[in-house]
Formats: structure tokens, sequence, C-alpha cells
């Protein structure tokens, strides 16, 4: 008897439904356009108290069968299932605007429907199940959104056309052209990639698609997630998921030559550039030139202390010593963060030594010493650029020559002081440059003597103590 109620039923599925205009003719979405309007339709059709009788009687028979399942009562739920079927049908090719239930109701009927047939069968229901799709959309496409419906489809069309994958993520597409941020389900995004990944696992994709598609559907989380939508929380459970499901499409050659491709495209589009910049930085991407340039255009466009300190790290990397230091100046005087800052000082100050420009490199050195009094970089750095300075420093004696030596050790000296970190470091320095002092002769022909003091001079022109190597 099941047998035979299973084959009716199929049978009237497969007949007597009605042909859809738009987009029911062209199933995966490849017309240009889809354009819905309100139908010009009676809510009860042309025989009224007939589709009020169906409507009515389905209803009650479905909201049983629901209540049934959700207490486990499966028997009673199957009954309930059989007498809400036939009405539902009539209410489906009769009255078509009776109310959104219909259809709401109608994927979960014929989801059951495929779920108690032979598997030779199971296509006829999963055709029919795209067909509600399409009269969902025809019928309410103006008011609950043609993306919305779209993208429900597209996840039952993959789950009941699994091996569909083109069209499959053909649907997934056209839902993402025609949906508005508020519309998505996040179970869509989360299926639009899986259909990216499963193009490409059957050699129909490249990886560039899948990471473009990852775009797409990161762009409308963190949307929703920003405007708050009313299912926003949901969103934020989705991003681990979905960069779990790409990891491992996100290699830096991917994502360079996706983003090449891209910006090639859209060289000032300041999302494109802020999502290439923030994931091959991610990504640990950061010595492609594409991620200079990128970051660099950003920077430009959105000029900001942050992007001002990542761009002159970069600089520095790269040997752009000029440009660093321009950057480094921007992002030294403006960071709010007082640990950035110093930092930028210090790095600042280190590209202005290689510049040779001693003076600014020492200023640079003490602006750090505001932020933080115990770095003890901050003093290797006066000390470097003391002992780098015999070339241009030569007095007209030993001494005179030498005394920076005394002024570098004092620095170093000072490090080994407050900051244990650099002590190992700083005592290295005072052992080799201590060498480097005038000899016990020198002091004493020019009239010195051991712990006195003396004025160095040059540019250095700091007070320090007398000593013998």
């Amino acid at each position: 008897m099941k047998a035979n109620y299973l084959k009716l039923l199929l049978a009237v599925f497969a007949l007597g439904f009605i042909s859809l205009p738009g987009f029911a003719q062209d199933e995966a979405g490849k017309a240009d356009t889809i354009i819905v309007s309100k139908p010009d339709l009676e809510r009860w059709g042309d025989d009224s108290a007939t589709c009020v009788r169906n409507y009515s009687l389905y209803r009650e028979y479905f909201k049983n069968y629901s209540k049934s399942k959700e207490t486990g009562k499966l028997d009673e739920a199957k009954e309930y299932m059989k007498s809400a079927v036939k009405p539902w049908r009539y209410v489906f090719k009769n009255c078509p605007v009776a109310s959104q239930n219909v259809y709401r109701d109608g994927a979960e009927i014929i989801e059951y429907l495929y779920n108690n047939v032979d598997d030779e069968k199971k296509s006829a229901y999963s055709d029919t199940l795209m067909m509600v799709y399409d009269q969902r959309l025809d019928m309410y496409g103006w008011k609950e959104g043609i993306g919305y419906i779209l993208g429900r489809k597209a996840v039952d069309h993959m789950k009941f056309k699994p091996m569909e994958r083109e069209k499959n993520y053909e649907i997934f597409e056209k839902a993402y052209e025609y949906s508005e941020i508020g519309d998505y389900d996040p179970a869509v995004l989360f299926y639009h990639v899986v259909s990216s990944i499963n193009l490409f696992k059957a050699g129909k994709a490249e990886k560039d698609m899948v990471i473009d598609t990852y775009l797409k559907v990161s762009s409308v989380y963190e949307k929703s997630i920003e405007q708050k939508v009313d299912n926003y929380k949901s969103f934020k459970s989705l991003n681990p998921r979905i960069e779990k499901l790409v990891e491992p499409f996100l290699d830096c050659p991917a994502l360079i030559s996706m983003f090449e491709k891209k910006l090639q495209e859209n060289p000032d589009d300041v999302k494109l550039l802020k999502k290439a910049s923030s994931m091959l930085n991610n990504k640990g991407c950061t010595e492609s030139d594409l991620y200079f340039t990128a970051t660099k255009r950003l920077h430009k466009v959105e000029p900001n202390a942050e992007s001002a300190y990542l761009m002159g790290k970069m600089a520095v990397k790269r040997e752009m010593y000029d440009e660093a230091a321009k950057y480094l100046e921007e992002a030294a005087t403006t960071l709010e963060d007082t640990s950035k800052a110093n930092d930028a000082f210090i790095l600042l100050g280190n590209v202005n030594s290689i510049r040779g420009r001693y003076s600014e490199a020492r200023a640079n050195a003490y602006s750090a010493l505001k932020y933080d009094p115990n770095d003890g970089r901050a003093y290797l750095l006066i000390g470097d650029l003391y002992a780098n300075s015999a070339g241009r420093c030569k007095g007209d004696n030993e001494v005179a020559s030498k005394s920076i030596y005394w002024a570098a050790v004092d620095k170093y000296q000072k490090a080994k002081n407050v900051d244990s970190d650099v002590a190992e470091q700083a005592q290295a320095k005072i052992n080799k440059f201590a060498n480097y002092f005038p000899s016990q002769e020198s002091i004493f022909f020019n009239n010195l003597t051991e712990g006195s003091s003396y004025q160095v001079g040059c540019w250095i022109n700091e007070t320090t103590t007398v000593r013998a190597r």
C-alpha cells in the first residue's frame, strides 16, 4: 500500500504543475536580469471557497505533523504528512498567492517525500522542489527579495543535486548578485564557499575562484556584523568556520596572483586594498612587492599613523631609507600607542644613523626615551652613533680623537644599567670600545688625569670621564 501511495504521489507531482515565467524558465540564473513584481492575482483564486478549505486543511495537518515530529511520534507525523500533501498541492497550483506559508511549508513537504521514495524516483522530487522555489520567486520575490529566495534555492539545489556542481555555483552567484545586506542566511554564505570548493575539487575551477568567492562572502558577513542585522550574531560564529574551510587555498602565491589581477583592474579600490593588505599580512606574505604596493596605495588614500608605521618598517626592509624616514617621522609623531611610538622613534633613529644623520638619530633616541626612560635600545643607539663618529671627529691629538669612545661607553653602561634585556649586548660593546681608549702616556702628555672630567667636542658635545685603556 505504501508503494502504491508513493507511486500516486509521484504521478501527482510529475503532472499538472503550472508553467512559470521569468526565472522558472532559466533555473540556474543564466538570464541577464530577473524582474519580479506583485502578481495581479486574487488571493484565493477563482474558486475561493475550495482554496480556503484546502489551505486550512493542509495547514492544520502540517502543524500537527510538526508537533508530532518534535515529540518523537514519527508514525503519527507520517500520517499527518500524508494528509497534508493533497490539499497543499491544490493550493500551490490554484491559489499561489494565498500565503508565503505555501512555499515555506512546501519545501519541507517535498523534502519529506524525497526522503521517503526509492533512489530512482528522487530526481523527480528534487525537480519539483526547484519548481516550488521558482514559483515562490514569481509570487513573492517582490516581497521576500530575489536574493533571499535564490539563496534558499541554492542551498537546497546543492543538497538534492550535489553532482550538478556548476549549476549549484551559478545559483549561489545569482543569489549574491541580487541580495542586499539583511537578505542573507549564514548557511547560504557557507555553502556558497563550499560550492566553489566542490568545483575546484572536480577540476572545473582554479584556486582564484575559491578565494574570490571567499572575498565576496567575507564582505557580506563583515557588513552584516557592522550593521547588526537581525541575525548578526550568527554571522560572528560563521567567520571562523569559513576561514577554516578556505585555509588550504590561502597560500601566498594564490593570494598574490589573485590580488594582482584585481588591483590591476581597480587600483584605487579602498576596500580591495584593505582586503589585500590585511590578508597578505595575516598569511605572512609581507615580503611580496604586492603587499608593499597595496599598503602604500592604501596609505596614500587613507593615511593614518598605523599605516605610516607599517610603511616605514617595510621601506626599511627594502633598504629604501629616505622613504622609510618620511613614513616613520609621520608615525612616531602621531601614534597614540606609546609603545609603538617608542619603537617608531628607535627605528627612525637607526634609519637616520644609516643615512649619516647622526644628530637627528640622537634626537630620535632621546624622543624614544620620553616614552620609555628604561629602553636600553635608545642608549645603545646613541653609543653606536658616538663610536661610529671616529672618522668625522678627529682631533689634534690622540686624546681628542679617541675621547668619543669614552662618551660611547658611557651610553653603553647606561643601557646596561637600565635595561637587562640589552645588558649582555651592552657589555660586549663596552669590552670592545674600551680597547680604543687613549693610552696612559697620551693622557699624561696632554696634562690629564684618569677620573677627571673631559668635554668631548665635535657634534657630540658631552662631558665624560678620562680613562686609559
